[in-house]
């Protein structure tokens, strides 16, 4: 039975870290094909990108500050998963 707990908590673990991780990557990764299809990403604000004669501008704006806190996510997320670690460590060596 104590396997399985902890088998539920490594998925928990992964997901808290990940998780977050995961949606700011997708986020990037649209951004750069957008920006290779010719959309303009800036921190002056919006410009017009039109995609299927929709101008999407406005809408993938605040997709630029995803490209440009990714680095922080990414230190985020070994750090959280270090404190995890960390934790469950000194919860072991208190049993």
């Amino acid at each position: 039975m104590r396997e399985n707990k902890t088998s539920g908590m490594t998925h928990v673990r992964r997901a808290f870290v990940f998780g977050p991780a995961a949606v700011w990557l997708a986020g990037f990764a649209l951004s750069c094909i957008l920006v290779l299809a010719g959309c303009g990403l800036h921190a002056a604000g919006p410009q017009e990108c039109i995609v299927f004669g929709r101008d999407i501008g406005e809408d993938i704006y605040p997709l630029w500050a995803v490209g440009f806190f990714l680095p922080a996510v990414l230190v985020w997320a070994a750090i959280g998963s270090l404190a995890w670690e960390l934790a469950n460590f000194l919860l072991r060596q208190l049993r």
